[in-house]
This record gives C-alpha cells, sequence and structure tokens, in this order.
C-alpha cells in the first residue's frame, strides 16, 4: 500500500494519458496507463506496477536505497544510490509518438539496463534537453548521459571533470556547460575551459536552465494581437510542443511558404520495405511485431498522391504523375485537444481558384506551432473543413523530394 512515509522512499510515476495503441488486425483504440517505480527504503530493489492493475508487478535488484529519478518524459527512470556508489537505469516500458494531431502509445514490460554507473557517492540528476547530468559529489565529476539511448536498453556518457570543489551541479548550455562552484579561483589540474564567470549572492547550489535559440516575430503574426508586443520563439527541438504541451499565446499563424516546396508522399518506400527498417527499429522499443507497424503505418501513410509541389500560393497534387493544382489562402488554424489531453495545431487553407478536382482544404501538422519552414509535415485534404478536424487514423506525410530513401530513413529512425 502508498502511504505518506516518515522517511525517504523513492517513487517515480510514468504517466501515458489517453493515446492510440494499434494492433494489426484492429482499429486504433485509445489507452491510458499509469506505471509506478518505488525504490524501497530497508532493501535494495525497485518494485514496478501499473496502477490500473496492480498485479502486473516487476521487481529490481539494485545495490542500496534509491532515490528515483522519472527521465526523458518518462521513458526510462534512473535509480541514485548514494550511499552505496552506484546508479542504475530501468526502460519504463511507455513511450509516447506524438504526430501532432494524436499520440502513440507503445507499451512493453519494464527491464533494468545491464550497464550501470558507479564512483564515489553520486547525488544530484539534471535531465535536460536529452541529456542527464550525474553528479559524482566526492568524485568530482560528472557522468552525462545520453538521455534517448536508454529507450534502446543502451548507456552512452561521457565524464566531465571538475578538479576545484563545486556544490554538485552540471548542466548542458548550448555546445557548453554551466557548473556551480565554491570558487572561480585557478585550480591545477581542472579540465574544464571557462568561457565565463557569473557571481551570485550566498552559496549558489542548484540549477535549472530554460530557453534556447529561435527566431522572434513581432506582433503582426500573433493571432488577434495586443497592445503590447510579443515575441514567439520556437525551437523545433522543443519535445514539450512536440508531444502537444504548449500555451495558447505560443500558436502563431503560418503562412503557406513554410511548406513551401517539392514533396514525396513516403508510402511507396512503406511499400517496397524500403522502410522496413524503420519499423524494426520502432518494434525494439515497442510492444509490437515490425510486421504490426507495418499494418499500422499502412493506415497511416495511405495516400494516392505521390507528389506535392508548394509555389507561392499554388498547391499542385500529382498523381500517377497527372498534375491538379489550384491556389490557396489563409484560412487560420484549429486547436484540437485529445482525450489524454495534449494537443495540436491544423494550419489550414482554402481554395480561392484553380481545378475543380482540387479540393476545397487543406490542413497541415507538423508538430510545430509557430512560423517555421518545415522539414516533413502530415496533409490532410478534402472539401469539408470540419470532417477534415475528425481523421486522426489516415495522416499522408510528405519528405522532400530530394532526398533519397536512404536518407528518408535515417531522418526517420533518429526522429
Amino acid at each position: 500500500m502508498l502511504r505518506r512515509l516518515g522517511f525517504t522512499t523513492g517513487i517515480a510515476l510514468i504517466l501515458a494519458g489517453a493515446a492510440l495503441a494499434q494492433d494489426a488486425s484492429k482499429d486504433a483504440e485509445d489507452v491510458t496507463l499509469y506505471r509506478v517505480f518505488v525504490g524501497d527504503h530497508a532493501g535494495a530493489k525497485v518494485t514496478a506496477f501499473d496502477l490500473d492493475k496492480p498485479d502486473n508487478r516487476w521487481s529490481f535488484e539494485t545495490s542500496g536505497q534509491n532515490k528515483l529519478y522519472g527521465v526523458n518524459d518518462g521513458v526510462a527512470v534512473v535509480a541514485v544510490q548514494s550511499d552505496s556508489d552506484a546508479v542504475h537505469f530501468f526502460k519504463s516500458g511507455i513511450k509516447l509518438d506524438s504526430h501532432g494531431d494524436h499520440s502513440d502509445i507503445e507499451i512493453a514490460n519494464p527491464a533494468a539496463l545491464d550497464e550501470t554507473l558507479s564512483g564515489p557517492r553520486p547525488f544530484h540528476l539534471i535531465d535536460h534537453h536529452g541529456k542527464l547530468a550525474i553528479n559524482f559529489d566526492r568524485g568530482g565529476y560528472a557522468e552525462i548521459v545520453d538521455a534517448n539511448e536508454l529507450s534502446h536498453g543502451e548507456l552512452e556518457s561521457r565524464r566531465i571533470p571538475q578538479a576545484r570543489a563545486h556544490h554538485g551541479f552540471v548542466a548542458p548550455l548550448g555546445k557548453g556547460w554551466v557548473t556551480t562552484v565554491a570558487s572561480d579561483a585557478p585550480v591545477e589540474g581542472d579540465a574544464l575551459e571557462e568561457i565565463g564567470t557569473v557571481a551570485v549572492e550566498g552559496m549558489p547550489y542548484n540549477i535549472a536552465v530554460v530557453g534556447g535559440s529561435g527566431k522572434a516575430h513581432d506582433k503582426a503574426h500573433d493571432k488577434g494581437g495586443d497592445d503590447h508586443a510579443h515575441a514567439h520563439g520556437h525551437s523545433h527541438g522543443d519535445e514539450q510542443i512536440y508531444k502537444g504541451y504548449f500555451e495558447d499565446s505560443q500558436i502563431a499563424d503560418r503562412p503557406l511558404s513554410d511548406y513551401a516546396g517539392d514533396w514525396q508522399s513516403v508510402y511507396p518506400y512503406l511499400q517496397d520495405g524500403t522502410l522496413d527498417p524503420v519499423m524494426a527499429h520502432k518494434a525494439e522499443a515497442g510492444d509490437k511485431s515490425a510486421e504490426e507497424y507495418k499494418a499500422y503505418y499502412e493506415i497511416g501513410y495511405r495516400t494516392d498522391v505521390e507528389r506535392i509541389a508548394i509555389e507561392g500560393d499554388t498547391v499542385t497534387f500529382y498523381r500517377d504523375g497527372k498534375p491538379t493544382s489550384a491556389r490557396y489562402a489563409d484560412d487560420g488554424y484549429e486547436v484540437l485537444t485529445y482525450k489524454k489531453g495534449n494537443r495540436g495545431v491544423r494550419f489550414i487553407f482554402r481554395k480561392s481558384e484553380g481545378d475543380e478536382a482540387a479540393p476545397q482544404y487543406i490542413q497541415f501538422s507538423d508538430h510545430r506551432i509557430a512560423p517555421a519552414k518545415t522539414d516533413h509535415y502530415h496533409l490532410y485534404w478534402g472539401d469539408d473543413r470540419a470532417a477534415l478536424l475528425e481523421e486522426v487514423t489516415n495522416w499522408p506525410t510528405y519528405y522532400p523530394s530530394e532526398l533519397s530513401a536512404e536518407e528518408i530513413v535515417r531522418e526517420m529512425m533518429a526522429h
């Protein structure tokens, strides 16, 4: 039984809201799963169970008392054992893959990684932009772990040494690192190349780093605007926006030029087996076989439009090499809210003139919510604006025509 305890017990709760799970022989269904990891106070073990079905239970041995951290958006759990000089890693068995308008959930049993870290008194852990900084307080260094590789059962790390006295925190900052130190006086043998120091009164201890690089736009880009100009910064790697968690104030109108270019459908590559390595890669961390994933994406990628060209306000669709063109004008955007609480934005354009066979509406979804040149997108098209907003199972996907099949495979596997 879980109760409020008067001593330290590590608990990590992995949340997976309502997302689409796909069986090869069934339609997609909404699934909600909460998985709890509990670090034992008396014994050297971690227990995991599913909150809705507590009998779904797993137990893992560790080296000592655990402090647990859910990392990389819940894909992995880290057990820091300060008194036992050890750090253990677990795959949570839950992974969400956002498609902008919906999320796919992959569910598997949790598993402990074979590899661990050891060193003098690991203590603080910072999870930031795909990197985990684990400070070893009595070792004078931090181990930097690639959080993304943990989901594949791999432990990749590098060491950041500090010969000077420090207060236990290292965090990635762009291509460099920010640390807290007791003094900025030079120390012989310090491997860090200092590029700047900021004095902070008191005894600096904890660090939180936010922000990034992006383009700022004035209020002319803001939907509705207000009396004060304010900027929209956007990072293409923003995991929270990518997964569908953002504020309304972050959304901005987007021009058709964000999608300009010549684009190829990835559906033929799924059909001819080119994307088989991608499906196998998904199966390594997922709860379905490569064949089941292929059946799922068969529904998602399916289309008879093999190519799309966008130039200015003209969009040309190619079916069997035959073009159908029309001009399109901005028709705003719609914010869709899904059962699990995340959201997506469809950027919509309405036909102003052109071939009769061209669709009346086109709706773009590319995981972005403010002006930015896209690198791929999902496209919905038809003559009923409202009906298109209900479509979440078929999302024809397009990558630049200049990319080779091998390059698309690499892009997808890195995604």
